[in-house]
């Protein structure tokens, strides 16, 4: 954040409004605090929001765990996610 205060001296690196000493994305502007997979790492910088091991990048349901990874239909969305 460009707050003129470097981030040594700066208690609020991304000026969310959380102190860092609480943040759990303390670099990332998160100031809702979600964590979805209660990880302690808030969704804004998580790169596997809903803990089943599978990076949302290439997760089929990324706020639904499903490790597994099944899709029946075969429409890239898993299963626990598909209506």
């Amino acid at each position: 954040m460009s707050d003129m205060q470097g981030n040594a001296c700066d208690g609020d690196d991304d000026g969310d409004g959380v102190i860092d000493a609480t943040d759990n994305c303390p670099l990332v502007s998160n100031s809702n605090q979600a964590d979805l997979d209660s990880d302690e790492l808030g969704n804004a910088c998580d790169e596997d929001d809903d803990g089943d091991s599978v990076a949302d990048s290439q997760d089929n349901c990324p706020l639904v765990s499903n490790s597994d990874q099944t899709d029946v239909d075969n429409n890239d969305i898993g299963d626990v996610c598909d209506s």
